[in-house]
């Protein structure tokens, strides 16, 4: 029908995790698949899709992604932030890891269940770490490749984006 894109309400870097078996081939499509925490993703019906649009790349024919567009659970944006920050500005590294470390990488459960005041420190210093990678990005452009220095901003909005969602949740806007 002349799609190239399938989205689904999923964690984004846990979805473009997938997307790259997708593209690539690389990883074990079923366990990409349950790593997206959501039993209503994790079906047979849904790998069948994945298996296909596998397939349909290979083929040549042409190329489908498998995209998601949610930032419920952080744990691995911030491991992706983490990565970037270790390979392009390793001196940042203890300030970062301090700055995560308020809340650590919260599991799915730890995040549903999150006390208020632990919402607010992990918020605040999450936003702080965003605010350092967008002022220090012109110095990423001298050794990062643009869309490795986006990847992590934008893993970085996510961790924000998951904090600022368990606030409102909590009724802190």
């Amino acid at each position: 029908m002349g799609f190239t894109i399938f989205s689904i309400e999923a964690n984004m870097p846990e979805a473009y995790r997938l997307n790259d078996y997708v593209l690539t081939g690389e990883g074990d499509p079923r366990e990409l698949l349950e790593g997206m925490y959501f039993w209503t993703w994790n079906t047979q019906e849904v790998l069948d899709l994945i298996l296909w649009m596998r397939e349909y790349n290979a083929s040549g024919r042409g190329v489908m992604q498998f995209t998601g567009f949610d930032m419920q659970f952080p744990s691995v944006a911030a491991e992706e932030v983490r990565a970037f920050v270790e390979q392009y500005d390793p001196a940042y590294l203890p300030a970062f890891d301090e700055a995560y470390a308020v809340i650590g990488y919260p599991s799915v459960n730890q995040v549903r269940d999150m006390a208020l005041g632990d919402a607010t420190a992990w918020y605040l210093q999450a936003r702080k770490v965003l605010g350092y990678l967008k002022e220090h990005q012109a110095t990423y452009e001298e050794t990062a490749a643009p869309g490795k220095i986006a990847w992590a901003l934008q893993n970085a909005r996510l961790v924000v984006q998951s904090a600022e969602n368990v606030r409102v949740r909590q009724g802190i806007q």
